[in-house]
């Protein structure tokens, strides 16, 4: 007998092109910053000398900045958001973007969540420690959390961190990229599969 999934009390999503639909064009920041092919951009930061560094990363924050101040819902995320929050499921969010891009966006489109991890809180996804600080933060075991994300990094963190993971392609991923427990095309579509594995407290989802 197949054994039954441990339940999910915590949600962490990803922000850009998840919560929110894909606004950054990351090949026109490559461009500005002059950071070749497509390169990750906050690793290629990373190797600069202080002062190069920085002035590249503020021109990094003004892109994020315009970036939160568009901030639309991706398609369906209200009516996931509401269904978690009526599900009393804690929920975070893991991003690579800034904690004032998080910020702003969280504001203008009024998302509660109990955590959020920005880079300058730990080091990146694909690293785990993102999703693994996120969890501590909102008091839930990995095992009982799942990564929702819309990049391959997102299914990586998520696996790594020992949590289940459920993509939103924003772009169709590499063959190398490994499967998530779900996938879906709108957010919305979760909601049916995630329902079987939470349990609300007196209220029949």
């Amino acid at each position: 007998m197949t054994p039954t999934p441990e339940p999910i009390r915590g949600v962490i999503f990803d922000l850009d092109g998840t919560l929110t639909r894909p606004i950054l064009d990351f090949n026109a920041i490559r461009a500005a910053l002059e950071i070749p092919g497509r390169t990750p951009i906050l690793e290629y930061l990373d190797t600069l000398e202080p002062e190069d560094r920085d002035h590249r990363s503020k021109m990094l924050d003004d892109f994020e900045a315009r970036a939160a101040n568009d901030a639309e819902f991706n398609n369906g995320v209200p009516e996931l958001l509401d269904f978690l929050y009526a599900a009393s499921v804690r929920i975070a969010i893991v991003t690579r973007n800034s904690r004032a891009c998080l910020n702003a966006t969280l504001s203008k489109l009024d998302i509660r969540v109990q955590a959020s991890v920005t880079r300058e809180d730990a080091p990146v996804k694909p690293s785990p420690e993102p999703a693994l600080l996120a969890a501590r933060l909102i008091e839930v075991e990995p095992a009982f959390c799942i990564f929702i994300g819309d990049f391959q990094y997102d299914i990586i963190t998520g696996q790594a961190a020992g949590m289940r993971t459920a993509l939103i392609p924003s772009q169709e991923p590499p063959d190398s990229m490994p499967a998530p427990d779900f996938r879906v095309e709108t957010a919305d579509e979760l909601i049916p599969l995630l329902r079987p594995h939470i349990r609300e407290r007196g209220v029949d989802l």
